[in-house]
C-alpha cells in the first residue's frame, strides 16, 4: 500500500503515438519524502512531510529500435526541503548543479540562493576548476556575498569569469539592482 506522504505523487507518464499507437517515450518518477512534524490525536497520529522527485528516469524510443535514457536526479535539504543539488545524465554525459542558500530564519527569508555552481560531473565527485562550467553568486539587500537577506532584495549577481593561480574563483558584476523603499 502507498505511504499518506505519497498521495498524489506521479509515478509514471507514458506518451504513445496516437490512440493505441505505439510507445514514443516515457518516464518513470521516483519519490523523496522527509517527515517534518507528527501529532498523536485520540484517533491516531497524522504527520506533515516533505514531497519532492528524487529522479527523473525518462526513455525516449529510437528509430532504429530500443530506447536512448535520460536520468535527472535530486537531492533536498531535510529542513526546507530545497534542492541542493541536481545531477542530470544523458547519452555519456553528466552534469551537476549545486545549490546553496541564504537563510534568515529570524524573518523566515528561507528561499534565497547564495549560490548556483554548474559542473561537467557526477555531483558524488568534488567539483575542480577543470570541471566548473560556471557559478554564479547572489547578494541580499545591498550586503556582502553570503550575508543573509533582511527584505529579500537582490542587489547583486556576480558569476566567475576565472580562477587564479591557487585555484580560487574569480567572480565579476553580471548585474546590480538598485530598490527604492517600497522595493521597487
Amino acid at each position: 500500500t502507498d505511504s499518506p506522504a505519497l498521495s498524489g505523487f506521479k509515478r509514471e507518464s507514458i506518451v504513445f503515438n496516437g490512440v493505441g499507437g505505439a510507445e514514443v517515450s516515457g518516464t518513470i518518477y521516483d519519490p523523496w519524502t522527509q517527515q517534518t512534524a507528527s501529532r498523536t490525536q485520540s484517533w491516531g497520529t497524522v504527520t506533515a512531510n516533505f514531497l519532492r522527485v528524487a529522479a527523473e528516469k525518462t526513455r525516449t524510443d529510437l528509430p532504429g529500435g530500443g530506447f536512448a535514457t535520460h536520468t535527472v536526479t535530486h537531492t533536498y535539504d531535510t529542513t526546507y526541503g530545497q534542492e541542493t543539488t541536481t545531477q542530470d545524465a544523458i547519452a555519456g554525459s553528466t552534469t551537476c548543479t549545486r545549490t546553496t542558500y541564504a537563510h534568515n530564519t529570524t524573518a523566515w527569508l528561507i528561499d534565497f540562493k547564495a549560490a548556483t555552481e554548474l559542473d561537467n560531473t557526477a555531483c558524488a565527485t568534488a567539483a575542480t576548476p577543470a570541471t566548473t562550467v560556471s557559478i554564479q553568486r547572489f547578494s541580499y539587500d545591498n550586503q556582502a556575498y553570503g550575508v543573509a537577506p533582511t527584505k529579500g532584495d537582490m542587489t547583486l549577481l556576480q558569476r566567475l569569469y576565472s580562477f587564479d593561480a591557487s585555484n580560487n574563483p574569480l567572480f565579476e558584476t553580471k548585474s546590480s539592482t538598485t530598490y527604492d523603499t517600497a522595493g521597487r
